[in-house]
């Protein structure tokens, strides 16, 4: 994702001087389960309503999607269920007009998240009748990081250390940012625009236009030279853990690493909670490697492809590596 077409604050996991500073306060991850095949219990007499039977198939998704941000370091999920709940109107109604059988079959999945698929009970449904649980990139910031973009920020002179430590000019291509002492961030591109920063913690700033525009809401982490930039949701550098752990989102998948400090263990899951299978991960070359397999439907046949991402593991952050996401310090 380009940088200039992101909207709403700036979030930094940074360095002074050309190099990362001391890790951040963070809760260590705990450990997922393995990997395994979806699988459906033998059947029995529904018990209530369609309705009542598919309110309790949410709750259960909540308990499935609470697990999985507890696994990937939340230490008090509770309070995103609201947010977790507040993103699935009309779905219980949904869920009741699903043909009986199918929904016998999702009640019966050892996970209803999992059952989406194992059961196919999209299968044949035009996008707006389909069951799609909320998407856990969006909900994982909220859920791991809740201090972000609140209290009363750092005092001024530690905000400007911040910005000192990024001033400059960063440059991908067409793309430029740049950062002032003062709290000015200006961005140069298909979308220019000036914003003043207000730093809430080593990690965080809120950009605001200056005049007319909309305010940027990026991830930024400094390595030496480089500036890693994109979507605070979709891709963002993790912090690693006291126990060599970390929490890694790209794209539509969230992963749990660990033992990045010796022999890297991953657990994934898909944008809506169904479990990666086959996720696999070593480190080469100073990159955390990623393999997992994927399912899709290709005219009305399941079929698996295997997925490699790579992360670059730094000394106290994991992030994407990807070249578009990389920014290079402008010469002077």
């Amino acid at each position: 994702m380009r940088a200039s077409t992101i909207a709403l604050g700036i979030v930094l996991a940074l360095a002074g001087c050309g190099a990362e500073s001391a890790p951040p306060a963070q809760t260590e991850i705990a450990a997922a389960p393995a990997p395994a095949q979806p699988s459906v219990a033998p059947a029995a007499a529904p018990s209530g309503t369609p309705e009542e039977r598919c309110e309790a198939v949410v709750e259960r998704h909540w308990t499935e999607a609470r697990a999985i941000l507890e696994a990937l370091g939340a230490t008090d999920a509770s309070g995103t269920r609201e947010a977790y709940l507040a993103l699935m109107p009309r779905y219980a109604s949904r869920c009741a007009a699903l043909a009986p059988e199918r929904l016998d079959c999702l009640e019966r999945a050892e996970r209803t998240l999992d059952g989406i698929g194992a059961c196919a009970v999209n299968e044949g449904l035009s996008l707006g009748d389909q069951l799609r649980p909320p998407q856990l990139p969006w909900l994982v910031p909220s859920a791991i990081r809740p201090e972000t973009f609140s209290g009363e920020g750092l005092a001024a002179d530690r905000a400007s250390a911040l910005f000192a430590s990024l001033a400059g000019t960063w440059e991908l291509g067409a793309e430029r940012l740049s950062f002032a002492a003062d709290g000015t961030i200006r961005v140069e591109g298909r979308q220019p625009a000036e914003l003043r920063g207000r730093v809430f913690d080593e990690r965080a700033i809120r950009g605001e236009p200056v005049g007319e525009g909309r305010a940027r809401n990026l991830v930024v982490l400094r390595a030496g030279d480089e500036l890693f930039v994109s979507s605070i949701y979709t891709s963002q550098p993790s912090p690693i853990d006291a126990s060599g752990s970390a929490m890694l989102i790209h794209g539509d998948e969230v992963f749990a690493a660990r033992g990045l400090r010796g022999t890297p263990e991953c657990s994934g899951w898909t944008e809506h909670g169904a479990q990666l299978a086959e996720v696999h991960c070593a480190i080469e070359s100073e990159r955390l490697v990623v393999r997992y397999r994927v399912g899709r439907q290709v005219d009305g046949t399941e079929a698996t492809s295997e997925q490699r991402i790579s992360f670059r593991v730094l000394e106290h952050h994991v992030a994407p590596d990807e070249a578009r996401l990389w920014y290079r310090r402008a010469q002077p």
